[in-house]
């Protein structure tokens, strides 16, 4: 898939602002995947497109614990399958993390737009509420800029020219609660402790 020049410039600035300090720190690997190893665990850092829509990445963790390869207790999101230690990504963990991002876990680099919502679902009767948010690229606000606002959409960021580092920084002032969390998972018993805390409070609760 071919890359937006928006995200290779977000890109650029994430490698200049806040990889480096990563580095400094022992995580090693090729952008987007990192991975540091420490003590019997592998620690995970992906930064991911949000969505195929564009506009906005998310940056997710996990843990692996090596050493119980072949069972549940190692983390993996397939137990039993072989692993390369130095390919694994954010992904092949099970019980994953990931920092709050700015709006719906992730963080937008282009204009944002967002709408409350609110529907009942017609099969269980459950009523759901909360907010939608939108990306739009400068490409695609010629084509749904105009349907948005008859939608009651809201504007709620306007990206300019300083829009990377202003997220790079959001990025950085995120990242070290998420290292805190993978200083506080020594085994797959704290990481079942926290998948409990997540359950008990929906969103991306980290340490």
């Amino acid at each position: 898939m071919a890359q937006s020049a928006e995200w290779k410039s977000m890109c650029h600035e994430l490698k200049k602002s806040v990889i480096p300090d990563l580095r400094k720190i022992g995580f090693t690997g090729s952008f987007p995947h990192l991975r540091r190893t420490r003590e019997d665990k592998i620690e995970l850092l992906s930064f991911l497109p949000h969505s195929n829509v564009g506009g906005a990445f998310e940056v997710g963790a996990s843990i692996i614990f090596p050493g119980a390869a072949g069972s549940e207790e190692s983390n993996l999101f397939y137990p039993g399958a072989e692993f390369d230690p130095k390919k694994l990504i954010w992904a092949d963990g099970r019980i994953r993390n990931g920092l709050p991002g700015i709006f719906d876990g992730a963080f937008y680099f282009v204009d944002v737009y967002s709408k409350d919502i609110s529907w009942t679902d017609e099969r269980t009767h459950i009523h759901y509420s909360g907010r939608h948010y939108t990306a739009v690229t400068p490409k695609q606000s010629f084509y749904i800029l105009n349907h948005l606002m008859a939608n009651n959409y809201r504007l709620e960021q306007k990206a300019d020219g300083l829009i990377y580092s202003f997220i790079a920084e959001k990025v950085a002032s995120q990242m070290p609660e998420l290292l805190l969390w993978f200083d506080k998972i020594k085994s797959y018993r704290n990481l079942l402790k926290f998948a409990v805390t997540r359950i008990r409070n929906p969103g991306k609760s980290l340490v």
